[in-house]
């Protein structure tokens, strides 16, 4: 009943592993179409994937990194392709047209006391995807977090959560999704694992289901050590591993992350970090903000930078870095680049002054003006264009409330 395809369909993760399927679906780049006498639960079951059902169990990802997920209780999926043996890189955009997003914000508008928050926002996270808010402080990421995960209610606008409404459904959505809000909300009288216990209570998990998950999640987040100390017995990047681990107890489909490692060093943010990227390896979508440019562009698929409660524009990091900067940028530490040297630079080479440093921004000749500036005596450093260059191109230097 089961036969090797001929071409890539189910894949776990970005090694894109063939898999074993039954003769009887075939399977192309974007669909699963019934083919002869299928049983009713085997097409049911392929309806429930393409409608991206949030209860469906979690194991076998489709199309590359974008994940959508299906276990067929009789019907065995097992891995085959030679790990050796290429595979076509998925067609996102064919593949986000395909399949509903998990994750969708339509015209989202909200005021406070008159004073616009967010401004006709929409975006989509896609299965499986990473998606990043980005912007200065007042910008709205905050207001469209407690928005979708109802503790702001929006003066109008739709968000769908996995097809679901939010504003109908706000329960339902819960059990589907995992938040791990900006400030700390634990309980400081309880025990680490406590903690876990009481919040997988208010899902209504039995007792045994969710002290078995605790400990699943405990290793997974490395808190199993500290499991029987209480909140305040912490340190500071403890206690947000642990509203990490809370946000993971009822499995959730969709991971709402405000800030995650605000106030955490390094270490601790690149342990984070790493458990994350193993999340979307399970297929968890994601929608982070944060002001860590660096983490923006480590962990999102693509993101939308927003000012002022308006988009301003929407791409993957590479994308906006090619678009906004380019691919090199150096930094002269001088309040001002003297009329001599900039003469000197090509008309399409962008020179920005900020307090005592002038940030150089060129698309070509990047060796020439290297050489230029390696004969005078300006102190100068030449390194890659990042997000934080992106960033301050977009939404200027000058400090915000």
């Amino acid at each position: 009943d089961f036969k090797q395809c001929p071409q890539p369909a189910l894949v776990l993760g970005r090694q894109r592993q063939l898999f074993l399927v039954t003769d009887n679906i075939g399977l192309n780049a974007f669909e699963i179409k019934p083919r002869l006498n299928l049983a009713q639960r085997l097409i049911q079951g392929v309806v429930d994937l393409l409608q991206i059902d949030g209860r469906n169990h979690v194991e076998r990802k489709i199309l590359g990194h974008m994940a959508a997920y299906l276990t067929l209780s009789r019907w065995a999926v097992q891995p085959c392709w030679p790990a050796d043996r290429p595979v076509a890189r998925p067609n996102v955009e064919s593949y986000r047209r395909a399949v509903n997003p998990f994750l969708s914000v339509r015209g989202l508008c909200k005021s406070y006391a008159g004073v616009p928050a967010v401004i006709d926002l929409s975006f989509d996270v896609g299965p499986g995807e990473t998606f990043g808010l980005l912007g200065p402080n007042g910008a709205g990421k905050s207001t469209t977090i407690g928005c979708l995960y109802g503790i702001v209610r929006p003066d109008r606008g739709r968000m769908d959560v996995m097809g679901i409404d939010v504003a109908g459904h706000l329960r339902k959505i819960k059990s589907m999704a995992g938040i791990v809000p900006q400030d700390e909300c634990l309980d400081p009288d309880l025990t680490v694992e406590e903690n876990l216990w009481v919040y997988g209570m208010y899902f209504g998990l039995e007792a045994p289901l969710v002290h078995r998950r605790t400990d699943e999640i405990l290793q997974f987040i490395e808190l199993q050590e500290h499991r029987k100390k209480k909140v305040p017995e912490l340190s500071g990047g403890m206690r947000r591993r642990l509203i990490i681990a809370r946000a993971l107890v009822n499995e959730p489909n969709v991971l709402i992350l405000d800030e995650p490692t605000t106030g955490l060093d390094p270490q601790a943010r690149h342990l984070v970090w790493s458990r994350l990227r193993e999340l979307k390896r399970r297929g968890v979508s994601m929608l982070l903000t944060t002001h860590y440019m660096e983490e923006a562009q480590m962990l999102c698929d693509r993101m939308a930078v927003i000012d002022q409660g308006r988009k301003v524009v929407e791409a993957t990091p590479a994308e906006l870095i090619e678009r906004y900067v380019g691919q090199h940028v150096i930094e002269i530490r001088m309040p001002a680049l003297p009329a001599e040297i900039k003469s000197s630079f090509h008309a399409d080479v962008e020179c920005q002054q900020f307090e005592d440093t002038v940030y150089v921004l060129p698309r070509h000749h990047v060796t020439e003006i290297l050489r230029r500036l390696s004969e005078t005596n300006l102190p100068f450093t030449s390194r890659p264009a990042n997000l934080e260059d992106v960033f301050l191109k977009i939404v200027g230097r000058g400090l915000r409330d």
